[in-house]
């Protein structure tokens, strides 16, 4: 009796089991958030979806926020493994919610949410970061609401 196994699924496979929430504690106003898979003992993150909202302050002269998701692995000087550029910027004075949604394509719905593509295998081993990269954050900038959805994963042959 033979196994249909879709050749994109070759070579890994998702553990069975649901997705689980991740929250993230809100970082101090100014700094952008990160979080290491440290925590959760030695199992890879599948990342399924990670949700941010920023608030920018009013500020005179303040550049646009040019956000970025990226997942690195800290030796040395950080070794970037993803970087998901959002592609319109953040003003001041706006509340933007952030969706970055696994197989989703990139829209950007209104002034106030904007939901982002994730590709299928976006991993975090153990010891690896996820965080935000913000050029042009002000001192007054907030991130907050900052959750993952997530499922352990494992690589093996089949």
């Amino acid at each position: 009796m033979g196994m249909n196994v879709s050749s994109s699924l070759i070579g890994q496979t998702s553990l069975p089991t649901s997705p689980s929430v991740q929250v993230i504690a809100n970082p101090a106003a100014g700094a952008d958030w990160q979080f290491q898979n440290n925590a959760l003992g030695a199992v890879t993150m599948r990342l399924y979806q990670v949700y941010a909202k920023l608030v920018t302050a009013t500020t005179v002269l303040a550049p646009a926020r040019e956000v970025h998701l990226q997942t690195f692995v800290p030796a040395g000087p950080p070794v970037t493994m993803w970087r998901f550029p959002v592609p319109n910027d953040q003003g001041d004075a706006t509340t933007i919610e952030y969706l970055w949604s696994m197989g989703t394509g990139t829209f950007v719905l209104g002034a106030s949410h904007a939901v982002l593509g994730l590709p299928y295998n976006v991993d975090l081993p153990v010891n690896t970061f996820i965080a935000s990269f913000t050029d042009g954050l002000q001192p007054t900038d907030q991130w907050s609401n900052i959750t993952l959805l997530w499922a352990p994963f494992s690589r093996f042959p089949i």
